[in-house]
């Protein structure tokens, strides 16, 4: 079959989409100085479901779907290839439960390894979604949806929702005193140092 501009042109956005460097959607592209500051890399989630949803969109050519799902296929291929050997390491233990953010995930002691490059996240998504919409339970699902986006949310503006609300994404109580609010918006490199005395025997809570 003769290649043609459009197979071209899907390619490249194909590409893009893959690699991290999602399109804004035409009605957002003003919007985009306002959204990196709101969003934690806002085109590399953009690119995750933009690359994935060229595999069932009709639009899509023979040529470039079918590219598609060799590149997909080889790599989750040989990702879960890998996890699957790794899990036979002594000390390593593999999530295997769909609806759990461990999923897929290397873990040795406090360690998580994820592989996935970011689209795992979506299948755990979909399976909980699958699961809330076969019990019927419209709360649950929307719940879901709520705490997954709010944990795309950049830094400062998610840790201000937290502040607001009282809870993280995930429902665990934030830390109000002044330690943990300084911490919570100060430099990372503050929590990091934090964490490391800590893990060296140290007492600073935060």
């Amino acid at each position: 079959k003769n290649i043609t501009a459009k197979d071209i042109r899907q390619l490249s956005t194909f590409i893009n989409a893959a690699s991290g460097r999602g399109t804004l959607p035409t009605a957002l592209e003003g919007w985009n100085a306002f959204l990196n500051p709101l969003f934690f890399s806002i085109r590399l989630h953009l690119g995750r479901v933009q690359s994935m949803g060229m595999l069932v969109d009709p639009r899509t050519t023979w040529l470039v779907r079918r590219e598609a799902f060799r590149d997909f296929g080889s790599t989750f291929g040989g990702i879960a290839a890998l996890t699957a050997l790794l899990s036979n390491t002594p000390g390593v233990d593999v999530g295997l439960d769909p609806l759990s953010a461990d999923f897929g995930t290397l873990k040795f002691g406090d360690t998580r390894i994820d592989l996935w490059g970011g689209f795992k996240q979506y299948g755990i998504l979909s399976s909980r979604l699958v699961i809330d919409a076969y019990k019927g339970d419209t709360d649950a699902a929307e719940k879901t949806l709520l705490s997954f986006g709010r944990g795309k949310l950049a830094p400062v503006p998610g840790k201000a929702l937290d502040f607001i609300t009282g809870t993280d994404f995930l429902g665990a109580p934030v830390d109000k005193s002044v330690v943990g609010t300084v911490l919570d918006f100060g430099p990372l490199l503050v929590q990091d140092l934090l964490d490391g005395f800590n893990n060296a025997g140290g007492g600073v809570k935060g």
